[in-house]
């Protein structure tokens, strides 16, 4: 997790083998509530491949909305992409949750 007030973004990457068990919506879950619980954060947000379905329900399980699709986004080497579209997913609180 990157710390920026008044934000914070995170990422994951999950093996194979433990995909599909929930482990990533129970971390990304506990992360973000961590985060909001942070007097100075109010946005936690996080980017996922358009192709990565389950990533993107993982972000929709742990309380993120989806917000837009980001053009050119960020280079995937693995994936042969110098800049690749990303989605972007994110949950606010607004100073009355605080």
């Amino acid at each position: 997790m990157r710390i920026k007030p008044p934000k914070a973004d995170f990422g994951y990457i999950l093996c194979r083998d433990h995909w599909a068990r929930g482990l990533a919506t129970e971390a990304v879950s506990c992360l973000v509530n961590w985060a909001l619980a942070q007097p100075q954060i109010f946005r936690a947000w996080a980017t996922c491949h358009p192709a990565n379905l389950a990533s993107a329900r993982v972000l929709e399980k742990s309380g993120l909305t989806y917000e837009g699709r980001l053009a050119r986004w960020e280079p995937r080497p693995n994936l042969g992409e110098e800049a690749g579209d990303s989605l972007v997913y994110a949950v606010t609180r607004s100073d009355e949750d605080a």
